[in-house]
């Protein structure tokens, strides 16, 4: 069943930038591989906004997650590491909704299975451009052990700052 996981893109690390407060999201890129399309060519998935309902989605889930790659053999690095460099964590896009770009709103970020003979989760991830109408793009990804810790370990960081910045500040008289 797993050997169909092959094909799949690979998430090879998510990097966080500008936080959206009045939308309550964050601008993310997601640094693939594309198997599937390019031959494995490495590149930017870009102008995602990822809802702070959907973080703390991912809060909440990925410890099972982990639990389960280490119950299935999936808690090792088998995946090729990327070849190119990318920002880090905290080293995403900056917001700029002038440029004409269409933005994905990405609305579901969760995961269909394990592929242990890729030590990676399938992560599934629906988005939609609300400009473009009411069609949702879905799509699957291997999602290696180290990104996905890495991914896990950002997540309450990036919620955190997301928050701090919906929080009005007053201004002293």
């Amino acid at each position: 069943m797993s050997s169909a996981y092959g094909q799949l893109d690979e998430i090879l690390g998510v990097s966080f930038g500008d936080t959206v407060p009045d939308e309550s999201c964050v601008l993310i890129d997601l640094h693939i591989r594309a198997n599937a399309t390019f031959s494995g060519r490495e590149g930017t998935r870009g102008n995602v906004l990822l809802h702070a309902e959907v973080l703390r989605q991912l809060i909440a889930g990925l410890p099972g997650v982990v639990d389960w790659m280490r119950e299935e053999g999936g808690d090792r690095d088998v995946l090729p590491a990327a070849k190119l460099p990318f920002p880090g964590w905290n080293a995403g896009p900056k917001w700029n909704p002038t440029t004409g770009a269409a933005i994905y709103v990405c609305t579901c970020f969760g995961v269909r299975a394990i592929a242990p003979e890729f030590g990676a989760a399938v992560m599934v991830i629906e988005a939609n451009n609300p400009l473009a109408g009411p069609n949702t793009y879905s799509a699957d990804y291997l999602m290696g052990w180290s990104a996905l810790r890495e991914f896990q370990e950002a997540l309450p960081k990036v919620l955190r700052r997301l928050e701090r910045d919906a929080t009005p500040r007053r201004r002293p008289h």
